[in-house]
């Protein structure tokens, strides 16, 4: 299982995926995430799936507008300096 999560802008249909090979940098990023999208148009998701073309599949909603951008983030990745302090609570 793979690990992903969607920053969408329900207005916009703007996407961004990030796949993950971490999945405890994967809910970092989901907790910093969900704390600075709070407006109502915007939505954190988290979601595992067996490969990026099931999740497109799954969850359609996110991509069909073919406004998506898709990014792998790995073990080495950290969170940007622009999320730590939500992540971190500081």
């Amino acid at each position: 299982m793979e690990d992903f999560l969607i920053t969408y802008h329900r207005k916009s249909g703007e996407a961004h995926v990030r796949r993950f090979t971490n999945p405890h940098l994967a809910l970092e990023w989901r907790m910093a995430l969900e704390m600075q999208h709070t407006g109502p148009h915007e939505e954190v998701a988290y979601i595992c799936s067996d490969s990026l073309e099931n999740l497109k599949r799954s969850h359609s909603r996110y991509l069909m507008r073919g406004n998506a951008t898709i990014e792998d983030v790995d073990e080495k990745s950290s969170i940007p300096d622009s999320l730590t302090r939500y992540a971190r609570g500081s």
